[in-house]
């Protein structure tokens, strides 16, 4: 069970560098799909790496608005709050992104 838990790890790591690595390339919504892949790997495990990539993600959805991403990244911000404890910022999270998802009709 270690060595499968030490893979596992070795391969998100590698999977997170990936990601960084593209990120220093990318610009305009491309670049804020890879900082929610960024989000959605180090959601967990540095949780506040996560948020900081969300606040960069939503600077860049206002000058390439994009309602989907948009939501994405504040579920995802959403997410990392909730990993870090901090259960009010998560629950204002949850409801601006239940809001947001409201508002773009991909919800009732």
């Amino acid at each position: 069970m270690i060595f499968l838990a030490s893979c596992f790890a070795i391969a998100g790591e590698r999977q997170v560098d990936s990601l960084k690595n593209r990120l220093s390339t990318s610009e305009g919504n491309e670049r804020v799909k890879i900082q929610i892949s960024l989000m959605r790997e180090l959601q967990r495990s540095a949780s506040q790496e996560a948020i900081d990539y969300g606040d960069d993600a939503l600077v860049l959805l206002k000058e390439y608005p994009d309602n989907e991403l948009m939501i994405e990244v504040l579920y995802y911000k959403g997410w990392a709050y909730l990993h870090m404890n901090e259960l009010d910022s998560a629950k204002v999270y949850a409801t601006i992104t239940g809001e947001a998802a409201r508002n773009a009709g991909m919800s009732r």
